[in-house]
This record gives structure tokens, sequence and C-alpha cells, in this order.
């Protein structure tokens, strides 16, 4: 009985590793890596997915408008495909000054604003600012296209803006330092476990 067990398991092994040697002599396709099926997957619907926005309007939606202010635009933006490129050029020259007198007058009443001192430090530090983008500017002029590339790559991207925080929002902040306690169903004030 014991030589039967010994002659099963010494064939049983015995066929294993002859139909693993058979099966891989076997002329068949590399199998794709696990990365190659996973990228093929994600990327099979590629030319049904729309052109994604540029990356620095990501995660920027405008406020919501209300059914009047929509029915607004909607009549500009048909005015706008009436108009012949003559119009429009007049329409965007109108844009602009409007722009830039409106940028104007929000200047003045935000300066209008300042003490006499504070308004000369503001002054002050805008001509600081506008003297070093110059210099900055001189500076990149007298550089070869490489070299600006390679700083216009290297230049650090914008921070991220923080992460919206629900608890925080809402108020609740037992899970900072500034824990006051909260009332129990029967009344009492728990502490909080110390740390």
């Amino acid at each position: 009985m014991l030589n039967m067990k010994k002659i099963l398991v010494t064939g049983t092994v015995l066929t294993a590793f002859c139909t693993s040697a058979f099966a891989a002599s076997a002329d068949c396709p590399p199998q794709p890596s696990m990365s190659e099926r996973v990228n093929a997957i994600l990327h099979e619907n590629d030319a049904d997915r729309p052109c994604p926005p540029p990356a620095h309007r990501m995660h920027r939606q405008g406020p919501k408008l209300t059914p009047e202010q929509r029915a607004e635009h909607q009549k500009l933006r048909a005015e706008w495909r009436s108009m012949t490129p003559e119009q429009r050029e007049k329409a965007i020259e109108k844009m602009r000054k409007d722009r830039k007198e409106a940028h104007e007058k929000y200047a003045k009443e935000t300066m209008a604003k300042l003490t006499p001192a504070q308004k000369a430090e503001v002054q002050q530090f805008i001509k600081d600012d506008m003297a070093q983008r110059q210099v900055r500017h001189e500076r990149l002029q007298h550089m070869t296209p490489e070299q600006r590339e390679a700083i216009r790559a290297n230049r650090p991207l914008p921070p991220k803006p923080p992460k919206h925080h629900k608890g925080e929002y809402r108020g609740y902040k037992h899970h900072k330092e500034e824990f006051h306690g909260y009332r129990h169903h029967n009344g009492e004030f728990p502490q909080p476990p110390q740390h």
C-alpha cells in the first residue's frame, strides 16, 4: 500500500513537470503584462472622450446663473454670431476700453481707502516691483531661446489651493485643539481623550 502511494505521488509530480515543460515549449505569443492590460482597458474609449480643458481651468466653475442671466447670455451670444468681423473688432475695442475704465476706477477707490503713509508705501512697492520686472525682462532678452525655454520649464507650479474640509466649514472643531466639549444626549459634557 505504501509503495502504491509513493508511485502515485511520483507519477503526479512527473506529470506536472512534463506538462509545464510541454506547455512552455509550445509556440504561443507572449502574454501582455498586467500594466499593459490595465492601460489597454483605461484607454479603450479615448476616441469618444472630449478634449480636456486647459490645466489652469481644470476645476473652475463659474457662479450658477439665474434664468434671466442665462437668457441675457444667450441673447449676447446670438448678437455676436450675427456680427460682421468689423463689428466684432469694434465690440472688442469697446470691451477693452470698458474693462480699462473699470480697472482704473477700482484702483482709485482702493487707493482712496488708504492713509497717506499707506498710500506712499503701496506706490513705492508698485514702483519697486515694476523696476524688478523690467530688470528681469532685460535679462531674459539677452538669453538664448534655449535658456528661456529652460527657465520656463523649471519654474515651480503654482501652489495647490487648500483642500475644503467639510467639518471646519460647518464649525465642527472637535478634532482640533479648540475642543470645548459637546453635549451628550444626557446633558453631560464628555471630555476628549487625553493624548
